[in-house]
């Protein structure tokens, strides 16, 4: 009887303890995006805007900066939108799932560029002088733009491709499982079916394929 008791109030508990660490964890989350937006937004802003306004060694010689900052600046409004999808709705995360592509893609690519730039400036002076103009710029960070966005649009392709399987149920995997491996197939966990009981679940389906068995 205490055994039984323990077994029956342990999926309760665990599910407890996992919400409310899933619950920390979004509250650090957003406490993070929170200072990364209000802290670079600002910041970012005044570096477009010391570059443009020609304050700064002109927009040819920082280029490459100009482009980190304006990634930046999507990557804040990435903060933004993952903060608001946890407050008001999740409905808005398509847009997380398209800017990540910012953060994952575009500041590495930016950066490299930046630190290819120095390099060649300190070690092969005479190359630098050959790549100063302001097209060859141009033209990296054309291409540098064109990965950072193939990149944003695949995260969403992921994005989509996962509702649709969370739509259709995972039946493909399901039925393989159950023909294969019934005994493993009651062992998976089931985050496709959030409100339905896992144990009922394999139960049922060793129940139909016992019974198919004998007949």
């Amino acid at each position: 009887m205490n055994n039984s008791t323990v077994n029956s109030t342990t999926p309760e508990a665990s599910t407890n303890s996992t919400n409310q660490s899933i619950g920390v964890l979004d509250n650090l989350d957003i406490c993070g995006y929170s200072i990364a937006f209000l802290f670079g937004l600002p910041t970012h802003s005044y570096i477009i805007w010391l570059i443009i306004t020609g304050k700064g060694s002109g927009v040819a010689s920082e280029f490459f900066i100009l482009n980190l900052s304006v990634c930046e600046l999507g990557i804040c409004l990435d903060s933004l939108v993952f903060i608001l999808s946890r407050w008001i709705s999740r409905d808005i995360e398509i847009f997380d799932f398209f800017l990540i592509g910012l953060t994952f893609t575009g500041r590495p690519l930016f950066q490299c560029l930046i630190s290819v730039e120095r390099y060649l400036a300190v070690v092969h002076p005479v190359n630098f002088l050959k790549y100063k103009p302001l097209r060859y710029r141009v033209i990296c960070c054309t291409v540098a733009w064109i990965i950072t966005l193939g990149s944003c649009f695949s995260s969403e392709a992921v994005r989509t491709r996962r509702e649709k399987e969370r739509e259709r149920g995972g039946k493909p995997h399901e039925e393989k499982s159950v023909s294969s491996h019934s005994s493993n197939y009651c062992d998976h966990d089931y985050p496709i079916f959030p409100t339905c009981n896992h144990r009922n679940l394999c139960h049922s389906d060793s129940r139909q394929f016992s019974n198919s068995l004998v007949h």
